[in-house]
């Protein structure tokens, strides 16, 4: 691309090239919903892994709404199942964890 000669770029730059692309005149950078999905898998083999409070406070720790704005300059949602929003099969009917300190404290 800075050479000119590069025309089509899916999941192929980092996201903090797009706000340095984006002011040239000659770009365009076109978004939409893709279907990369992040998350964490626990091996629950780990006894401290096992209990599911764990796992939950784990969930609730994590302030994902910071991680989207930060490192990825907000280009991304946050999902809520191993399915992209615009895969066939998904379904929103799932149970969902959000940024809560105090739900992610655990006690015993």
């Amino acid at each position: 691309m800075e050479k000119g000669s590069g025309d089509v770029a899916i999941n192929s730059l980092p996201m903090d090239a797009l706000a340095v692309l984006a002011k040239r005149p000659n770009v365009r950078i076109v978004e939409t919903l893709g279907t990369q999905i992040q998350y964490l898998n626990f091996n629950i083999r780990d006894p401290l892994l096992n209990d599911v409070r764990v796992r939950q406070a784990i969930a609730c720790a994590i302030d994902r709404d910071l991680i989207i704005r930060t490192l990825l300059g907000g280009h991304a949602q946050p999902a809520v199942s191993m399915l992209p929003a615009t895969h066939w099969a998904w379904s929103g009917d799932v149970s969902r964890f959000t940024f809560d300190r105090r739900g992610a404290a655990v006690t015993r």
